[in-house]
């Protein structure tokens, strides 16, 4: 689900800016990515499903690897 509204938003919602003159296959839009999408969809899950005492770590270290993902 998370991955298809990625999606809806990169082609129907967020259109892309021209910044520049360049040929249209340079100027596709690229975030939301799905990278990152998946990468926030784990976070999300894992913190649901695991036990309260190890939620705080799980969501720090989950919120790190989701961060260098869209970064």
């Amino acid at each position: 689900m998370s991955l298809g509204l990625t999606e809806v938003f990169k082609r129907v919602l967020l259109p892309r800016p021209p910044l520049a003159v360049a040929p249209d296959v340079y100027m596709h839009n690229s975030f939301p990515s799905g990278h990152t999408t998946i990468a926030m969809s784990v976070l999300l899950a894992l913190v649901l499903v695991s036990r309260s005492r190890f939620r705080g770590s799980i969501t720090l270290l989950c919120m790190l690897y989701a961060l260098g993902v869209g970064s």
